[in-house]
């Protein structure tokens, strides 16, 4: 009869799960929630690199890795927000993570190990930002180091994606390395 009426409406619409309801308002809100956390984690870094870690002297790789955390971190805080948003009970999560560990075992494979050597160039720095190596007989200087893959780029401004574990099993020279 009204219009506030018509949208509690549309939020109340959905579906029974068992004895759980998943409604329009409990989806919008944990999508809110997720992209509220994207937003949070953009801000927070953009802080870290234009704030914490100017005027300072610390390495571009560093400050890269400490917001690349940050980042990880408070998305997956706001994915955990979302499901209890959602009306998820966390010790459900561990089922999840059993489903998971199947996953990962039958077809994830290749995209965990990509995603440790991701973590450990990001630690151990073997690599780093803006240096210089030399990648199946090319030239090529570090342009990112994401979890999954680095992108470097050729002297002859080719932009190649690289998966992490390649760099870390494969012999690649670092001519930048130590100095």
């Amino acid at each position: 009869e009204s219009h506030i009426e018509a949208i509690r409406g549309v939020f109340s619409l959905g579906f029974n799960v068992g004895s759980w309801k998943i409604t329009t308002g409990l989806v919008i809100t944990a999508a809110a929630v997720l992209y509220g956390s994207f937003l949070v984690s953009w801000a927070i870094q953009a802080l870290l690199m234009a704030g914490a870690f100017s005027g300072r002297d610390i390495e571009t790789g560093v400050q890269f890795s400490v917001a690349r955390l940050v980042h990880y971190g408070l998305v997956f805080l706001g994915f955990l927000v979302a499901l209890a948003a959602l009306g998820v009970d966390l010790k459900h999560i561990t089922i999840l993570g059993g489903a998971l560990g199947v996953g990962i075992g039958f077809g994830l494979q290749t995209i965990v190990n990509n995603f440790v050597c991701g973590l450990i160039l990001l630690f151990e720095r073997p690599i780093k930002v803006g240096d210089y190596i030399e990648y199946n007989k090319d030239w090529a200087e570090i342009k990112k180091i994401g979890l999954r893959s680095t992108i470097v780029r050729t002297f002859d401004r080719a932009d190649i994606v690289v998966p992490n574990s390649t760099l870390i099993t494969n012999d690649i020279i670092n001519w930048t390395h130590s100095d």
